[in-house]
């Protein structure tokens, strides 16, 4: 599978959504654009800052011929009920208008022109969907009233939770059951990927995936040229060696050399101080995360932004199954990721040296 190459905008905050896929992809095609299907499933699968998240939104967001696109973070629902209600929610608004949903729900007729859109059978599906006394429609009934649907699901692997029963197995027959109206579009981590697609997940043997992984070194030279930055090559490498050379961060970074005199010789350097700098007040915010996550995960972090091994920072108080154990839980939450065996990096670069001085005094 070949790697996808994802994209920015002039902005110091961070870059997200199809900004950051026009940057990384400005004089190509990201390889995943061939393989969105008008039907089907397509899976994304690539660390926390590689941009496959950006590439989900951007696809759902794509316009495709009577068809209408959402994506769902799957982060913000606490079990299957709250997910199928906010794609319900969605896919009325795609289908309706924010507008005349209100005023439907509060109980005035729609517009002659939209139930002449919709058609007697699915403006009576609709209403009943909107009746909270009658029973819920169940997914295919939802992904039916669309005459085509694109929907992106990030952070999918939370929808093989048990509080989430059985809703990944759900999707996957309701695309089947659409017949070809529906692509669902899925982001997750290589770290997660077999709880969908390992032989024992809900997509096993279903759909394409597609690696998204980050740019090359001289990928991100040319990146430099094509988008005529203030930033030389020596400035670049310390630059990727800050970054790890992770997409979204090292995208933000050389975006933003565009507010600065172009005649720096550390262009790139001087606007990563800058924003390490504003996300060291995250530091205690994602140390608490850490630590919620696995009592281990403070020194964990801490030791990864150190350049530490993991293991022998924590070889004196836990086992090696503990550590590995606290390990896998971190990257679950895309709090860390490992690009090969035995080298773990973190999600967030620019919170390195925050972490790293945080190590040092404790």
């Amino acid at each position: 599978m070949g790697p996808a190459s994802l994209s920015v905008t002039a902005t110091g905050r961070a870059v997200h959504g199809a900004r950051l896929d026009r940057f990384l992809s400005l004089d190509r095609q990201a390889p995943w654009a061939g393989r969105v299907p008008d039907h089907g499933l397509l899976t994304l699968i690539g660390h926390p800052g590689s941009g496959a998240e950006e590439a989900v939104k951007r696809i759902a967001a794509s316009e495709r011929a009577g068809a209408v696109g959402f994506w769902l973070d799957a982060r913000l629902y606490g079990d299957r009920d709250a997910f199928v209600h906010a794609l319900t929610q969605q896919l009325l608004e795609q289908l309706l208008g924010a507008q005349t949903l209100v005023r439907w729900r509060s109980g005035a007729s729609p517009p002659r022109d939209v139930l002449g859109s919709l058609g007697s059978g699915r403006a009576a599906e609709i209403a009943r969907l909107l009746d909270p006394s009658g029973p819920p429609s169940s997914l295919p009934q939802l992904f039916a009233l669309a005459d085509g649907l694109t929907l992106g699901i990030t952070w999918a692997h939370l929808l093989t939770e048990r509080r989430m029963g059985r809703l990944s197995w759900e999707l996957r027959a309701s695309v089947a059951a659409t017949e070809s109206k529906t692509a669902l579009i899925l982001a997750t981590f290589p770290a997660t990927r077999n709880l969908l697609l390992g032989s024992d997940g809900p997509l096993f043997g279903v759909g394409e995936q597609v690696e998204v992984t980050d740019p090359t070194t001289p990928r991100w030279r040319e990146l430099v040229r094509i988008h005529d930055l203030p930033v030389t090559d020596q400035d670049l490498q310390w630059l990727l060696l800050r970054t790890d050379g992770q997409a979204r961060s090292t995208a933000q970074i050389l975006e933003s050399t565009h507010t600065l005199d172009r005649k720096s010789p550390w262009a790139a350097r001087e606007i990563w101080e800058r924003l390490a700098e504003q996300a060291a007040g995250r530091t205690s915010a994602q140390l608490t995360l850490a630590r919620a996550i696995t009592p281990q995960g403070p020194v964990l972090l801490a030791a990864i932004a150190a350049g530490r091994g993991p293991y022998s920072a924590l070889a004196a108080h836990a086992s090696p199954k503990q550590i590995s154990r606290s390990l896998a839980q971190l990257a679950y939450h895309g709090v860390i990721h490992s690009p090969r065996p035995r080298l773990w990096l973190l999600a967030e670069p620019l919170l390195r040296d925050a972490l790293s001085q945080w190590h040092a005094l404790d």
